[in-house]
């Protein structure tokens, strides 16, 4: 018993120390009107710079201290391209100082941020608070090779992955050139959509373990109508886009898409990063592109 009283006091020690770091921490202001607080600042010549990529995570709140989204309970890491800064002391300024380990705390100016167009959670003349922890950095030139590179690895693992999941079902399917699958059940009439047309769709969407992640036809999703999109101007997953192109008006089929041509390194919802889904796809109507 003494030693787990003994336990809970060091627990509890530990706890009051950090609040009590966290007070200490001063809120910096530059001449440029950025304000900053260094919850974890380094001692480096390394910092990115405009063009370059960075790697980071990120928890918004308001002035009330509310969390408006926390990239490490969802989307998981950002990126973002450093540029020329919008306004004076705006986040990629702030980004700027940093180095990769740093964790910094920024307040932007929500009338900087949005102008006229106020979201909800935000109040005139107040501050957003942007909790950045700066992952990584490079070049736009080296990004995009790691980018090739990246995309090529998973690419390869999703076609296996696809592959093994054609076998367990006995199934053979058509594929496009970028690795997209598809099997039709059902033909149309022969009529095939083009970029620009506008289609109308009923789909739900699986993953490979056959967990159904949405769908416009199950109530229990709670948007029981066809779903239209213009294709070709990437309003849709790239899967959706290319897969599409494959039915006809009429036709009933299975798409299944590769994780470069769905969300990628993004996850969303209960679809997991690097997810390979599938899509059963009734092709409702095409209306031509006028």
């Amino acid at each position: 018993m003494r030693k787990v009283l003994l336990l809970f006091c060091l627990a509890l020690l530990g706890l009051t120390t950090l609040a009590a770091d966290k007070k200490k921490q001063k809120t910096v202001k530059l001449p440029s009107g950025l304000k900053y607080i260094p919850f974890i600042k380094r001692d480096s010549v390394k910092h990115p710079v405009v063009g370059d990529v960075v790697y980071y995570h990120l928890i918004l709140k308001n002035h009330l201290d509310s969390v408006i989204f926390d990239t490490h309970k969802e989307f998981g890491p950002q990126q973002l391209n450093i540029e020329k800064s919008n306004f004076h002391g705006d986040l990629n300024e702030g980004i700027k100082l940093m180095s990769i380990g740093d964790s910094i705390c920024f307040l932007i100016k929500t009338d900087s941020l949005y102008g006229s167009f106020m979201p909800h959670f935000a109040v005139k003349h107040k501050y957003m608070k942007f909790y950045i922890t700066l992952l990584n950095f490079m070049s736009k030139e080296n990004w995009k090779i790691k980018l090739k590179a990246d995309y090529d690895i998973q690419a390869k693992k999703d076609d296996r992955l696809i592959h093994e999941y054609f076998a367990q079902k006995n199934k053979t399917p058509d594929s496009t050139r970028n690795g997209l699958y598809y099997m039709m059940l059902q033909k149309g009439n022969g009529h095939f959509p083009v970029a620009g047309d506008t289609i109308t769709v009923n789909y739900t969407g699986k993953l490979t373990d056959g967990t159904v992640f949405d769908s416009n036809t199950d109530p229990k999703f709670r948007h029981v109508e066809p779903f239209q999109f213009v294709v070709g101007k990437g309003s849709v997953i790239k899967g959706w886009d290319e897969g599409l192109l494959t039915f006809d008006q009429g036709a009933k089929g299975t798409i299944i898409i590769p994780s470069g041509l769905a969300y990628g390194k993004r996850n969303s919802g209960i679809i997991p990063v690097n997810a390979i889904l599938v899509f059963d796809i009734e092709l409702v109507k095409i209306s031509p592109k006028k």
